[in-house]
């Protein structure tokens, strides 16, 4: 007799009643819920680690013992208060889902949420979400202002961190290798300090709070689960015609003891549809607001291919030269970009720009005088502005992804 079956005789010999297998529990609770989890994105995006530049401290502990020891704490990218507000909103998220759903083994990463809770759940949320999309919209509305604010701000922090950076290394202050008297530090600091305020599109693009559901989203896929269900349940059922006899009046008898009379069973019913329809749609709704998966990974690609090419340029042109370490980046633009997208989501104008730049930088060891920088930066702004011209044929619904269903 295997393990499983033992410990059911004893626990049912123990308890005087029939021992409910594991996967029938499971089965009953999807029957009366749904499998629920949160997807909150982008609510730290306004706050990041201070540099020890900002908090005054030298990089040396020679001359500072508190680096090496003592590590920045966070620093706020807009004003204090909303951060606060998105903060306290996702807290009270978290605490109304967890309230309303519980973990179950199984089941992971979703919770279970009862239908019994359901109504309340979505009440809740409708309220908190409206709150979170309030302060989204109040920040967007905001951000020049809080720029402003930002920049006044950090000419005092820039202040009071260069003279206590000076006061320790002489009256003077490197940064980057760069010595830098009191006015280029501060414009130095003011300048960093604006430019890593989030914008209004990566607001727009990376503030969300939702939840998602394991319903199934289509009809396919509710007949594609169903199909699959039962076809786990009879590999996994190699008991005897018996044992399958015994589930089924168990489940049956489960199910009497649950639901006293029809009147009880109806309403039961048109709660679980009435949740389940109105998952459903909220599901349907997350859809259309979701791009192509394909479109999604290509962006994604391109964006961070084309930031590594800006960035590239910018030192190219500060430099006046193609030195080794940059030469070795743009060489490894290309296969960046074939290792972060499967060929057939590759874009063959992105693809030859960015094996005529690494024809240009030539194989490594290349010395740096041989390279042309003025073709080298010039192949650099054409890769940067093709991102433009892919995106708007993205946008338009041609190019490569005419035939996406977005």
């Amino acid at each position: 007799m295997s393990d499983t079956k033992e410990r059911k005789k004893k626990a049912e010999k123990a308890t005087g009643k029939k021992a409910i297998p594991v996967r029938i529990q499971l089965d009953i609770l999807r029957e009366n819920g749904i499998l629920i989890d949160l997807t909150i994105t982008g609510s730290g995006m306004f706050t990041k680690t201070a540099s020890f530049d900002e908090i005054g401290f030298l990089q040396d502990s020679a001359k500072d013992a508190r680096y090496g020891w003592i590590k920045p704490g966070a620093k706020y990218l807009i004003p204090e208060e909303p951060v606060k507000k998105i903060k306290s909103v996702v807290i009270r998220m978290r605490q109304v889902f967890e309230a309303h759903s519980r973990k179950v083994t199984g089941f992971s990463p979703y919770n279970w949420m009862p239908y019994t809770s359901h109504p309340a759940f979505v009440g809740k949320w409708k309220e908190l979400r409206d709150e979170f999309y309030q302060i989204k919209a109040d920040i967007i509305a905001s951000r020049d202002e809080y720029a402003d604010i930002i920049a006044r701000e950090y000419e005092k922090i820039a202040l009071s961190a260069w003279k206590a950076m000076s006061a320790q290394d002489g009256g003077k202050v490197v940064i980057a290798g760069e010595n830098m008297d009191m006015e280029d530090f501060v414009s130095y600091m003011v300048e960093k300090a604006i430019s890593a305020v989030p914008s209004v599109e990566a607001i727009e693009e990376k503030l969300h709070a939702d939840y998602i559901t394991a319903l199934v989203y289509s009809e396919y896929d509710q007949a594609k689960e169903s199909a699959e269900v039962e076809k786990i349940r009879r590999q996994q059922d190699n008991e005897s015609e018996k044992a399958e006899l015994e589930n089924r009046l168990l489940l049956e008898e489960l199910r009497a003891k649950t639901i006293q009379n029809n009147a009880e069973k109806q309403e039961r019913d048109a709660r679980i549809e009435a949740m389940r329809e109105a998952e459903l749609e909220h599901a349907r709704a997350q859809i259309k607001e979701t791009v192509s998966p394909f479109v999604e990974v290509y962006k994604n690609a391109l964006c961070e291919c084309v930031e590594r090419a800006a960035d590239l340029l910018e030192t190219v042109r500060k430099g006046g030269a193609v030195r080794g370490k940059v030469a070795e980046k743009g060489r490894g633009l290309l296969e960046f970009y074939n290792m972060m997208l499967i060929p057939e989501l590759t874009d063959e104008r992105m693809v030859d720009k960015l094996t005529q730049l690494q024809n240009l930088l030539g194989k490594t060891g290349t010395k740096d005088e041989s390279r042309d920088m003025s073709q080298v930066a010039g192949k650099l702004q054409e890769i940067v502005e093709l991102q433009d011209v892919i995106a708007e044929e993205i946008e338009d619904g041609g190019g490569k992804f005419a035939a996406v269903e977005v």
